[in-house]
């Protein structure tokens, strides 16, 4: 893949889609089960995506609790990271992921995660970071550098009115401190 990164709309779906089925078959002791009925959709600009909109209803999360734990000894060293050869600077305009509901183990969880105006880069590496997967040449990543954005997350168990958790919090983060509210 040595095509301009990110794009089109349409690319940054299906990288979106790969990342998230590594990230499921690579999780350990956590299980993302129905990984295809996610969706995902783009919208991109240039470098500035639109929105990056996920939905996992139907989604199931497993704990591996029972799991006899890995001995230490048998983990492999994490490969070096591939070399940086482009970084392209965008802004995520609206992410949301929502889940109506997803299942955590037994239970029935509705979750609204959105965030605003979040800093982006889009690395592309000299080679692959996972072998034989020519798509993990490319990667999305916030920038780190100067963090302004908003997000506004709520959860409730499906079939209850009452909200577990809700927050807004906005972040700036620029060279000089940080401000949060």
């Amino acid at each position: 893949m040595t095509s301009a990164w990110p794009g089109d709309s349409a690319t940054v779906v299906r990288w979106v889609r790969s990342a998230l089925r590594r990230a499921a078959r690579d999780s350990g002791e956590v299980e993302l089960k129905s990984l295809d009925d996610l969706e995902v959709a783009a919208s991109l600009s240039g470098h500035d995506l639109e929105h990056l909109t996920l939905d996992a209803t139907r989604t199931r999360l497993a704990f591996g609790w029972n799991s006899p734990p890995v001995p230490s000894e048998a983990a492999e060293a994490d490969p070096p990271e591939p070399e940086i050869i482009t970084r392209a600077p965008g802004i995520l305009r609206n992410f949301r992921f929502t889940a109506r509901p997803m299942r955590i183990e037994r239970s029935p969880l509705d979750v609204d995660v959105q965030a605003f105006d979040m800093p982006i880069v889009w690395p592309t590496a000299a080679e692959p970071a996972v072998p034989g997967v020519p798509e993990s040449i490319h990667s999305l990543v916030p920038d780190g550098s100067g963090i302004a954005c908003a997000s506004t997350t709520a959860m409730r168990l499906a079939g209850s009115s009452t909200v577990m958790a809700i927050a807004r919090i906005t972040i700036t983060a620029r060279s000089g401190g940080t401000t949060r509210t």
